[in-house]
């Protein structure tokens, strides 16, 4: 059965066409909330990889970076865009009832799923990674796989969360699981344990944010009651988008695995490292994607407040995405010396590339969210296959010779790829054409974060004081300047705008 209620005994509201005069305030505070709960995240996520860093050889990191990888594909098999969808219907339909069903539905779906995935995932593992050589990478994938059943269960947890943009208990489910598994990396570190206690934590922390997720929401369905109708017609919906999605994250995880496969596990450990800090990053765009889907999608009736608010979402993300980019390249070196010392020097290089590809992933992120709100998810699968399939193509050829560079370069070039096809689409599907208002204002404060930025750096402030500063001068300037609209505070009068 799935555990689902509401905060405090009172019942959510959902975000409905006719009902959401204040989408813009309420993104802004689902933002806040997560990206307060990310700064506490970022935290203890660098002080886990400081400890395993430090505790693994490159080596062993590179294992234990396979490891994950390999399983973050699974679990992305198991939902099938089954939430997003969820999250969509609910929005439309406004209803309470129909939530929680839809929850029930998410979370039967994908357990459902997660059994023959957990077992075709164990198989492939075998087969690609045999031998003593591939010990290490089966045995953490073995251990982590237990998170994928304990990863189906939080779903309609989530898409609950997502449906009436409350996502407190998301954050706080998260913040437990991380504090837990970091806990197990410093006792792997005091009692010199190895990779296997590390995969450990992971499962504890699993574990933790279901527990913490069940306890916040007290509703119970019983999943043996739900109509096979609506399970089966909510895995309907979702496959589009589930095949896009599961493209998307091979996209950016095929990198990885091929590493793997054709270099030597340190450089796994290399690459690893940079795409750990830049998941870091990439997690704040992601905060902003996930609060808009409802709020794009419970406005798709009205096309004039659609686009006002796609052209609000594109000059954010837009201009969020160039000052990471090129404040980040500056940065990258530092950054990765700071957080893993050392032995890590060559992902500072893997950094500064990657960091422009999930800058471009960002804004392209917001096209892929404005097509699902319109049910035109089915669309967009060609442009997926088109980038996977150059991704795949441009490794095989590079990165026997070139190493990493090579696959931080080919992600960087696939995202142009990506975003040259989402402006066709979105004219195609949507009638919209992209725009930037104000970019000259977005350009000329990049510049200036970025002048600041080196130097700092010059006079010797420490990486984490850096970014700290530049980031607190670009938010002010950036709202006072109207790059981030002044909509998205409450004013006096308590009236919202979108855009």
């Amino acid at each position: 059965m799935i555990r689902v209620s509401t905060l405090g005994g009172e019942r959510p509201r959902i975000l409905t066409a006719d009902a959401a005069s204040d989408p813009a305030q309420r993104v802004l505070s689902s933002v806040a909330v997560r990206v307060g709960g990310r700064l506490v995240t970022m935290v203890t996520g660098a002080a886990s990889l400081a400890i395993v860093t430090r505790l693994l050889s490159p080596g062993q990191f590179g294992f234990f970076v396979t490891a994950t990888t390999v399983v973050t594909l699974a679990s992305v098999l198991i939902d099938g865009g089954l939430v997003s969808v969820g999250v969509r219907d609910s929005a439309r339909s406004g209803s309470t009832d129909d939530m929680w069903l839809l929850a029930a539905s998410v979370t039967a779906a994908r357990l459902a799923v997660s059994t023959a995935v957990v077992a075709v995932t164990l198989v492939a593992v075998q087969l690609a990674y045999p031998g003593a050589g591939g010990a290490q990478v089966r045995l953490a994938t073995g251990i982590l796989a237990v998170t994928l059943p304990l990863g189906a269960l939080s779903g309609g947890f989530q898409m609950v969360a997502e449906s009436t943009i409350s996502v407190a208990p998301l954050v706080a489910a998260d913040i437990a699981g991380r504090c837990v598994s970091l806990g197990f990396a410093g006792y792997a570190l005091a009692a010199h344990q190895g990779l296997a206690i590390i995969c450990w934590g992971w499962v504890a922390g699993a574990l933790t944010n279901v527990a913490v997720l069940s306890a916040v929401y007290r509703r119970i369905l019983p999943l043996r009651r739900l109509p096979h109708r609506t399970v089966l017609r909510l895995m309907r919906a979702s496959f589009p988008l589930g095949v896009a999605l599961v493209l998307n994250a091979v996209y950016f995880r095929v990198d990885t695995v091929m590493i793997s496969l054709m270099r030597p596990a340190s450089e796994v450990g290399s690459y690893g490292v940079a795409y750990r800090l830049l998941e870091v990053v990439l997690s704040l765009g992601a905060f902003v994607l996930a609060a808009l889907l409802p709020v794009f999608s419970a406005s798709a009736r009205d096309p004039e407040r659609w686009q006002s608010f796609a052209d609000t979402s594109f000059r954010l993300l837009f201009a969020l995405g160039l000052v990471v980019a090129v404040c980040g390249s500056i940065m990258a070196p530092a950054i990765v010396a700071t957080f893993s010392g050392t032995g890590y020097g060559a992902a500072g290089s893997a950094l500064s590339v990657l960091l422009l590809a999930g800058a471009l992933s960002w804004v392209n992120g917001c096209g892929g969210t404005m097509l699902v709100s319109i049910d035109r998810q089915r669309n967009a699968l060609w442009l997926n296959v088109t980038a996977l399939s150059v991704n795949v193509a441009l490794n095989l050829a590079l990165i026997p010779r070139f190493g990493f560079m090579a696959a931080a370069w080919t992600t960087a070039g696939c995202e142009l790829v990506n975003f040259a096809g989402m402006l066709v689409l979105l004219r195609r599907y949507a009638g919209y054409r992209w725009h930037v208002e104000g970019w000259r204002s977005i350009v000329v404060l990049t510049g200036v974060c970025a002048l600041g930025t080196a130097g700092l750096r010059e006079v010797g402030f420490p990486a984490i004081a850096v970014t700290g500063i530049v980031a607190a001068v670009w938010s002010a300037v950036a709202l006072r300047v109207g790059i981030v609209p002044m909509s998205l505070l409450p004013n006096r009068s308590g009236a919202e705008a979108v855009g």
